[in-house]
């Protein structure tokens, strides 16, 4: 039967070989044939599918030509234009090549053949991979003493290559010295060896890369996988203690969570031989316990009848249940009960400071007492309270609000309740109180009528889309009131009850600020209501605790800020309210009360104080100058750098809280280095009192209550010293003035600087009282010179001079240098001289309103009033004349008017008798004014030089006869004066010669 087949198959080989030759035989007849006899191409079998692998084109033929594959289920085919397609992927492992016969036939039918063989190549094209993801690496063990390996996962490495390169060959570490080896079995599995034996204690374990090797020519690799091969450690070694006897103290009555830690280590590695799980007792009946992690306690206290002392033995025992061999002995020693706390007897009750010191340690000999420094190591609590009456809740700088905002580097402040006084007289119908910190007047409102009327200059009709409003308040009583009370209201003056701008309190727990919006985004007399709910979760401050509070309000347009006691507060809401149709009404501020227009009464009264009331027109206030406002000058401090473990924080300005795990005796160093400092250079003089309430390891001690008594302020001196009177002809006093007081000096006798003390050796005043008698008139004034930008002397220096009723007062806050040297320029000018010819002048500087005044300094200026004979202007002789002259020069002269009649004959006579009587007179006068003759001098002051004007003191009736034939050039009247009193300056010696001209207002 085989043989027939074979014979069948090599028939039909050569039947088909003859055909095809006869067919080529019949084409090359007719030239129908293929371009080559036959073809030939090599395939990947990664060929892609469905793609032009060959073109095959017969020529010669008629019409069209077919072609068409002989051999059926072949992977490829051909369409109608010759060109072969791949249809089907390619396996080299079931045919390395394929043979196909390519039939073409024309449209005359005949036929032409052609032979087409494809080799189909094996080809490499995929590396082998690691089936795991590829940041997880592998992790295998070695029992030490063993090279037995365990990995997991199990390695699994595939190629998708088809035959030999699809099969893994080897697997290699990457890195050199590595002893483990891997080794890939015929089922494709990988085998880990280790090469040598391991020591857990020496050595840990193994981190390297390995890679696959795939059996395709070339070989592929595949990426690095990490594999981590950890040595575990067999519990060979048991725990062992840091020392084999430990000793502690309890006392009776007490529970411990902690009396000491008891530590045992293992030489083994690893998290269950190396490591000590827990901790055992081992004697039995024995009060104390230990926890898993070597702490021992004592959860019961022990009583009376318990021993001195108690002994026990504590094992260790690791994670792998190996039990220490070498116990530790363990001495509990029982005491009587200790209370922590301090040694009183040490403690001093008072400490006094002195002016200039500034600082003084408040507990410098407080001790912990031996059972505090018995405990150990423990955890402190400490707070330090501050309890001052000093001025509004501390000790702060004592000037008025206005001045404060200028020290803080705000200008153009308006105080809106300052004290009574010359040009702030709309205070005057308020209840003032006694100061509470001798800065600004205090005043009471009744809550029923006290209220109080701020003039339209004070408070501006605009103020501005930006603006500032603050005040001191205090309530009168915590009881709540239902109705608002208005503490600052701008409302219409007349015709209407709008309300400008409004600060209300209500109900003691909400404060509404309503403002109208200026033209700004078409929002023109918009209004906004802004509403601040008190909630002592967020404020952490009472507002209606009957204690002073200090508020700021800063409205920038649609916004307002507010400020208590120099603390940020948020808005509970802000809603525009509604809008004012515009109107040419008025708008009038009162403080205290609502004033409605259109009824013509007040409303909703304030009950309580207020102080420091101020208003910054079109300009907001920084929280810097906030701060600054709001800065106390005295404060607790620590002298010396904290120990390791402790913290002290300042939660208010009169608390320190000193929080910290550590020693007592360091502890005690912090308590015996508290400070009490006060920087003021005058400090409020009174006693401050500190209590300190301590914990140690949650057990209260006892309260240190202390006394710092600040004594009574000595400085700063202040003295005036220098002036004397002034006398100065009516010319100079009507024109350019004198100045009252040229050679001032200001002493100010403050603190001297030292290197260890806070004190600001500041010297500032702010107020100088110049008083005239009699009061000036409407022709006098005092006056400041003019800088060449217009601006006075007090405009440079940002002070303010007020006339009163008797004089001028200066105020504003200054350097003490910068008032000298305005009352040194300070000038009189009159008018009118003749109606007042004499002044006196008295004048103090003071600061802090009044609380350090200066002497008060008093000097005349006046002018002389005498009368020449001769000449409209002449120099006088420096003369001063007896009473006979002056009697002589009283004699009546007789007149003769030129228009009378007279005989002819008697002119010539009467001309000669009296040139005759006049050549008598003349001489007569010059013999008298020689022999009696006096020299007039001006004393100098002792301490300073006076310039030289005229003394006309006990000149009322006095004559002075002057040479008419004496030349004016010829007299220098303060030659004798500039020699015997040393002036060398011109200015002066100028000034000095015009002072002593004649008056010829009455010639």
């Amino acid at each position: 039967m085989l043989s027939f087949k074979v014979i069948l198959t090599t028939f039909c080989v050569l039947a088909a070989a003859s055909a095809v030759s006869e067919g080529k035989k019949i084409a090359r007849e007719s030239n129908f044939q293929f371009v080559e006899d036959s073809y030939g191409k090599a395939l990947s079998e990664y060929h892609a599918v469905n793609k032009k692998v060959l073109h095959v084109r017969a020529t010669g033929g008629k019409g069209k030509i077919e072609y068409s594959i002989k051999e059926k289920d072949t992977p490829f085919s051909v369409d109608a234009k010759g060109h072969i397609w791949l249809i089907k992927a390619l396996n080299s492992d079931e045919n390395k090549f394929c043979e196909l016969t390519i039939i073409a036939k024309d449209a005359e039918k005949r036929v032409t053949t052609t032979r087409v063989r494809f080799d189909i190549i094996n080809m490499n094209k995929h590396r082998p991979q690691f089936n795991k993801p590829e940041s997880e690496p592998y992790i295998c063990a070695v029992t030490e003493n063993t090279r037995v390996v365990r990995i997991l996962p199990k390695i699994n490495v595939t190629d998708q290559d088809r035959g030999e390169a699809g099969k893994i060959k080897r697997i290699e570490v990457a890195e050199s010295g590595i002893p483990f080896k891997f080794n890939v079995n015929d089922d494709g599995s990988v085998e880990v060896v280790a090469l040598k034996d391991f020591d857990a204690e020496k050595e840990s374990g193994y981190l390297f890369d390995i890679k696959a090797f795939d059996g395709g020519d070339p070989s592929k690799t595949s990426k690095p996988v990490q594999v981590d091969c950890r040595i575990v450690d067999v519990n060979e070694f048991p725990p062992t203690f840091e020392s084999n006897n430990v000793v502690a103290v309890v006392e009776r009555g007490k529970t411990y969570k902690k009396i000491l830690q008891l530590t045992a280590t293992d030489k083994d590695i690893g998290k269950e031989n190396g490591v000590v799980c827990k901790y055992v007792v081992r004697t039995a009946d024995v009060p104390f316990k230990i926890t898993n992690d070597g702490v021992l306690y004592l959860d019961k206290p022990l009583g009376s009848d318990a021993p001195e002392y108690c002994a026990f033995e504590v094992a260790a025992v690791d994670c792998g249940g190996k039990i220490s061999v070498e116990n530790v002995n363990v001495r509990v020693d029982i005491k009587d009960s200790c209370k922590p706390g301090y040694n009183m007897d040490q403690l001093l009750g008072k400490v006094s400071i002195p002016q200039c010191v500034g600082k003084a340690i408040i507990t410098p000999d407080l001790e912990l007492n031996e059972c505090s420094k018995e405990i150990g190591v423990s955890k402190f609590v400490a707070k330090i309270k501050l309890n001052s009456n000093a001025g509004k809740g501390c000790d702060r700088q004592r000037y008025k609000a206005s001045d404060m905002y200028q020290l803080c580097g705000a200008d153009k402040v308006r105080d809106l309740l300052p004290r009574f006084g010359p040009g702030k007289s709309w205070t005057k119908i308020l209840q003032e109180v006694e100061s509470f910190s001798n800065d600004d007047a205090t005043f009471f409102f009744d809550g029923e009528k006290d209220h109080v009327d701020i003039p339209d200059d004070v408070f501006p009709q605009k103020l501005g889309e930006e603006f500032t409003i603050s005040f001191w308040m205090a309530t009168k009583d915590k009881k709540k009131r239902k109705s608002d009370q208005v503490i600052l209201d701008s409302s219409d003056a007349n015709l209407h009850n709008r309300i400008h701008f409004a600060v209300t309190l209500k109900n003691h727990n909400q404060l509404f600020i309503i403002h109208r919006l200026e033209s700004w985004q078409g929002k023109q007399n918009e209004f906004f209501k802004s509403t601040f709910l008190y909630r002592p979760d967020l404020w952490k401050i009472n507002i209606a605790d009957t204690k002073w509070h200090h508020f700021t309000i800063s409205v920038n347009r649609s916004l307002v800020s507010l400020h208590i006691d120099g603390q940020h507060v948020g808005p509970h809401r802000t809603i525009p309210n509604f809008r004012l149709h515009a109107s040419n009404t008025k708008s009038h501020a009162v403080v205290g009360a609502v004033w409605k227009g259109k009824d013509k009464k007040y409303e909703k009264h304030f009950r309580g104080f207020l102080s420091g009331m101020t208003v910054r027109p079109n300009k907001l206030t920084s929280k810097q100058t906030i701060r600054c406002l709001m800065g106390c000058r005295e404060h607790i401090n620590i002298g010396t750098s904290l120990p390791h473990g402790f913290t002290a924080t300042m939660p208010r300005f009169n608390t320190m809280v000193i929080k910290g795990t550590g020693r007592p005796v360091d502890f005690q160093k912090i308590l015996q280095n508290l400070e009490y400092q006060n920087d003021l250079f005058t400090p409020t003089s009174g006693v401050r009192n500190f209590q300190i309430d301590t914990t140690q390891n949650g057990v209260k001690l006892e309260k240190i209550s202390v006394d710092i008594e600040l004594e009574k302020n000595t400085k700063p001196k202040i003295v005036l010293i220098g002036c004397g009177d002034v006398q100065a002809d009516e010319e100079r006093i009507a024109g350019v003035g004198v100045p009252v007081c040229r050679t001032l000096t200001l002493r100010f006798e403050g603190c001297k600087a030292k290197r260890e003390s806070p004190v600001n050796n500041v010297m500032f005043l702010d107020e100088a009282v110049i008083k005239v008698e009699p009061a000036l008139s409407q022709h006098e004034s005092l006056n400041f010179p003019v800088g060449v930008r217009g601006s006075t002397i007090l405009d440079d220096l940002e002070l303010e001079a007020s006339k009163t009723d008797d004089g001028v007062v200066i105020r504003g806050v200054a350097d003490y240098k910068a008032y000298e040297r305005v009352l040194r320029e300070m000038t009189y000018v009159n008018k009118k001289p003749k109606e007042h010819p004499r002044h006196t002048f008295k004048f103090h500087v003071s600061d802090q309103n009044g609380r350090f005044k200066s002497n008060e300094k008093v000097l005349q200026i006046s002018t002389p009033r005498v009368r020449p004979i001769m000449a409209n202007k002449v120099r006088p002789f420096n003369l001063q004349l007896g009473s006979s002259a002056t009697r002589e020069e009283r004699a009546p002269v007789k007149v003769i008017d030129r228009g009378s009649r007279m005989p002819t004959g008697l002119v010539p006579a009467i001309i000669v008798a009296s040139a005759c009587v006049f050549l008598v007179l003349v001489v007569l006068g010059i013999y008298r004014l020689r022999k009696g003759a006096v020299k007039l001098e001006v004393p100098a002051s002792q301490a300073e030089k006076e310039e030289m004007y005229w003394d006309d003191t006990g000149l009322s009736g006095v004559r002075i006869t002057v040479n008419p034939l004496q030349k004016f050039q010829e007299l220098d009247l303060n030659e004798d004066n500039d020699s015997d009193n040393g002036h060398s300056d011109d200015e002066d010696s100028q000034i000095a010669k015009k002072s002593l001209e004649w008056d010829e207002s009455d010639m």
